[in-house]
């Protein structure tokens, strides 16, 4: 089931609710006033929509009945040991979970294990959690009505025998014969049932616990379970167990089951009396009250008798007369049950905007088309070729797949580097690409579901310095394997244009080259975003997306005017989604003057207290409360005072700046000249306000020699020579850092400075084992992997 046909089953569950228990509340007076022959179409009309509306769709509604809907955001990271991270990012609070990779082999373990790679815990989304829950809650269910019903027949073909005494034999084809309904169900006799019943919905069988009967108890409990058989009760039975095992969690469908099983009885006990007397009308419940026995008796069964409470209902409805028939309530309800479906299916008609509105400050610059969009056909693999087990080598990574295929990335013996994949039992490899390329890490091979209606698995893997491709595949129906898109750096995985369905938005060279994938009418298309923009806005240049910050269906975007003022900051944008466009959102003037002062504010902490001063102030003006202790120190009671601080305290080696008007990285490196330091990140949110801590870099052993940070979500901290020098990177906002890779193979190399241009990373580094070189290296991926340029001058 994917996430909009589950969340279409919730809204119309919750939907139904209203009328079900409605109807509930009022069936003692509909009861004592009104016939429940049309109760029961209300019912049917009820469980039939329980069934067929989460497959209800009128895209030409304005509104709905809303259940968010959790974004699924994808952001790929690496590990110090080279291993992926797949995050899951919630859209709302920009919290990750992450997801293991796959096991690695053997040959990499041992660096692994030297890495020090801190425990992880493999997560799964809320949707997926809640999707598994509900489809193990109604196959249960079912399994349960499948082997009571499946019992219930043996006991009745191993125990039951025809009937054969002639008189009850003669009552029963008398009123075969009035019903004139085709062949009449097999009269058998099951002791022990408790009361008659009919069962079986193909092969109709009415079951009596005695022959034992008078000739007007027969004719009573006879016409009774016929009734059933001509109405068609059984199937209408069937239907109300199978709205009831799909909406299992909803206590009001079972409710609705059982009352509606009660008024089949009532209704088949009004048609029986129809025409009757008093005195029929007594001899019948007279036959009730005699057949009034307990007894097991399967789901999909009618039966003659019930409960005393129920027992005592049927009897008081058998001797009143003269009720109304009810069809105007059941007409002028079924309106409203019809009415709050169209409420829960209706969906944004196709082209209008996400709920989400744009931010308060911006006006709208463009709407640019998606009618132009290039079809994308799925093709078949880049390298195709087949060999055997034989031709490996060694084994990167490796993943099976629920149907036991076995997709793996392996060397060679010729040392070529092959993705390939072998079903199941099979020794037989098809190779699908070939990476040529020397990187040994940075691989993974994960699954996916419900995209673009494929089932599938997404290979990762390094194809540059500064890109790390995601490519998605899928067996079609005869077994052949398509790539259906090509992604890399930062996925987005998610309904970004507010239609109900999934799309990719993926980003190369950082944020200067955009793609969407998405489908519209069965049909896919990849929308290369970054030039739509291009060729439409001219009078902008250095367009720059921010996925990390992307958000309900709407990206931020920077990008600079065409102007002779080469000193000029940024401007910022939006480029929002909808199935049919991209509208592209311009800041109001003013408005972004307001924001741009925090690119020149300078801040520093004093006493553990925030402060912040602007470019054309002399005095330092407090941003907001002290800033509270790690979290740490509240188990150091003996270390310098700082089981009792509750701020900062102290004189820390501070790091404090801002990446936007909002939001700001500062760290605090206590120890400094002492055998160890202890680094603390924080964050802020609000200009500087209110920080946070987010953790403590545990891997860096010295003190901070230079960082910088690039947006929210990125930064680089470099740590001294005393520690073998290393660099660290985040791209999680500082909850997890990677150790980054140098292309040194010797040396102990310690960083002087890093700068940062958009998404360029330029860093100074030193050799400190010994010859005293100094080189420029430079990185495109956020610091995890930097390529050497021209030794520095001088």
């Amino acid at each position: 089931m994917t996430g909009t046909l589950f969340f279409n089953l919730l809204r119309i569950s919750l939907a139904l609710s209203a009328p079900a228990a409605a109807l509930l509340l009022l069936s003692p007076a509909w009861n004592r006033t009104y016939a429940a022959l049309w109760k029961t179409r209300l019912w049917c009309l009820l469980a039939a929509l329980l069934l067929l509306g989460p497959w209800i769709r009128l895209p030409e509604g304005t509104a709905g009945i809303e259940i968010p809907l959790p974004a699924r955001q994808m952001l790929y990271t690496q590990s110090e040991s080279g291993r992926t991270q797949m995050q899951l990012l919630s859209g709302g609070t920009g919290a990750a979970e992450e997801q293991n990779p796959p096991a690695q082999t053997e040959g990499n373990s041992g660096q692994q294990a030297a890495a020090a790679v801190p425990a992880r815990q493999r997560s799964i989304d809320i949707l997926t959690l809640a999707e598994i829950i509900w489809g193990v809650g109604a196959a249960i269910f079912l399994l349960r009505l499948c082997i009571g019903e499946y019992l219930f027949t043996r006991r009745v073909g191993r125990w039951a025998r025809p009937a054969k005494n002639e008189r009850l034999l003669a009552v029963y084809r008398e009123l075969c014969r009035q019903r004139g309904k085709g062949r009449c169900p097999e009269l058998l006799i099951l002791p022990d049932i408790g009361s008659p019943l009919m069962t079986g919905l193909i092969r109709h069988k009415l079951l009596l616990p005695s022959e034992e009967y008078t000739e007007s108890e027969a004719a009573c409990i006879l016409a009774h379970e016929l009734t059933h058989w001509k109405s068609g009760d059984l199937w209408r039975k069937t239907l109300f167990c199978l709205a009831n095992a799909v909406h299992w969690f909803n206590p009001a469908v079972w409710l609705l089951r059982r009352e509606a099983g009660y008024d089949l009885e009532r209704a088949c006990d009004e048609h029986v009396l129809k025409n009757a007397d008093a005195a029929g009308r007594r001899a019948y419940g007279e036959a009730l009250l005699s057949a009034a026995r307990k007894g097991r008796r399967p789901a999909l069964s009618t039966y003659f008798s019930g409960g005393a409470k129920v027992l005592q209902e049927r009897l008081s409805n058998i001797l009143s007369k003269g009720k109304r028939r009810g069809a105007a309530p059941a007409v002028l309800l079924a309106l409203l049950t019809v009415c709050a479906v169209f409420l829960a299916a209706c969906t944004p008609k196709e082209g209008t905007q996400p709920t989400a509105a744009v931010s308060e400050g911006y006006t709208l610059a463009a709407t640019l088309s998606l009618e132009d969009a290039e079809a994308y056909i799925p093709e078949t693999g880049d390298f195709p070729g087949e060999t055997d087990e034989s031709d490996i080598n060694e084994v990167i990574v490796s993943r099976k797949l629920e149907d036991g295929t076995e997709v793996l990335f392996y060397w060679s013996q010729s040392g070529a580097k092959y993705c390939a994949y072998r079903a199941s039992g099979s020794s037989t490899l098809t190779r699908f690409t070939q990476e040529d390329n020397e990187y040994s890490e940075g691989y993974a091979i994960e699954t996916y579901t419900g995209l673009f209606g494929h089932d599938g698995f997404i290979i990762e893997c390094p194809r540059g310095a500064a890109y790390q491709a995601y490519d998605y595949y899928y067996f079609d129906e005869d077994g052949q394997l398509r790539l259906l898109a090509q992604c890399a750096n930062y996925v987005i995985d998610e309904d970004i244009n507010g239609d109900g369905e999934r799309e990719l938005l993926w980003f190369y060279h950082g944020g200067r080259e955009c793609y969407c994938y998405f489908e519209k009418d069965g049909v896919l298309y990849q929308a290369y975003v970054s030039a739509m923009v291009d060729q439409t806005m001219t009078a902008w240049k250095d367009i720059y997306a921010l996925p990390d910050r992307f958000a309900d269906g709407t990206l931020p975007i920077e990008y600079n005017e065409n102007s002779d003022d080469s000193g000029a900051l940024p401007r910022d944008g939006l480029l929002r989604f909808t199935s049919d466009t991209v509208e592209v959102y311009a800041r109001e003037d003013g408005k972004e003057a307001e924001d741009a002062d925090w690119a020149s504010a300078e801040l520093t902490v004093i006493d553990g207290v925030p402060y912040i001063r602007h470019s054309v102030e002399e005095s330092w003006t407090q941003l907001g409360p002290a800033i509270a202790a790690p979290r740490e120190w509240s188990a150091q009671p003996d270390l310098a005072g700082r089981g009792e601080a509750t701020t900062l305290i102290g004189d820390p080696e501070i790091t404090i700046r801002l990446v936007s008007a909002k939001d700001g990285w500062l760290t605090a490196t206590y120890g400094r000249g002492v055998a160890a330091a202890d680094t603390y990140i924080y964050r802020t949110h609000d200009g500087g306000k209110t920080w946070t801590e987010t953790g403590q870099l545990t891997e860096a052993h010295w003190w901070p020699c230079a960082m910088a940070f690039t947006d929210n979500k990125r930064a680089v901290i470099a740590v001294g020579i005393f520690c073998d020098a290393p660099i660290f990177c985040t791209r999680d906002g500082g909850e997890t850092w990677s150790l980054a890779k140098l292309p040194f193979s010797e040396g102990i190399w310690e960083a002087q400075s890093i700068g940062s241009d958009g998404e360029k990373l330029t860093m100074t580094v030193t050799d400190k084992s010994g010859s005293g070189g100094t080189q420029i290296l430079t990185s495109g991926d956020g610091g995890a992997t930097w390529e050497l340029t021209d030794p520095a001058e001088g």
